[in-house]
């Protein structure tokens, strides 16, 4: 599905009701199955945008800006972090108009290789600008993809934030085993 679709149904989905542990600056969201879990900003809540392959997603309705955590098993793909992040950034991508692409950052999260991709461009026929942060950790077991976006206008002053959110991923011990 394109991201154009995945913005869409953000904008157009009711809050669902969120799962969390009261920290009072965060929020703990969960997968359905209870093996993910994104801690987030206090502002955040959990968000069904009704796409199968998400197992979390966020809003921030205040400021416009989403999040989605997507897991998918190693074994269906390459062993290659590299390789794995590069089709997903080039994926999304190719859902915009006019994308502009960063050449991707390595970075360690939770002590796990990650790599963190900035992708710039506008919906399709719509004209409007938006901004993704890639982040995709290599696990043992799994590829994770934290993607959070907002409207080109807002990101520079929300990059920080978006980029902060791969930190809060975590997943359960014999997660999808």
């Amino acid at each position: 599905m394109s991201r154009f679709f995945f913005l869409v149904m953000a904008m157009g989905m009711l809050v669902a009701p969120w799962i969390r542990a009261d920290s009072g600056d965060t929020n703990t969201l969960r997968s359905a199955d209870g093996q993910y879990q994104l801690v987030v900003p206090s502002s955040w809540e959990s968000n069904d945008f009704h796409l199968p392959n998400v197992q979390i997603g966020a809003i921030e309705k205040h400021r416009g800006e989403y999040a989605e955590v997507i897991v998918e098993r190693q074994e269906d793909y390459t062993d290659s972090l590299q390789q794995y992040a590069d089709a997903k950034r080039a994926t999304m991508a190719m859902s915009l108009d006019n994308p502009r692409v960063s050449p991707g950052e390595r970075l360690k999260i939770k002590g796990q290789d990650a790599l963190r991709f900035e992708i710039h461009g506008q919906l399709p026929n719509s004209g409007v600008a938006i901004a993704y942060s890639l982040t995709v950790i290599k696990t043992k077991a799994h590829y994770v993809q934290v993607i959070g976006w907002t409207e080109e206008s807002h990101f520079a002053g929300n990059r920080a934030e978006l980029e902060g959110l791969a930190g809060g991923f975590s997943e359960s011990p014999g997660a999808g085993d």
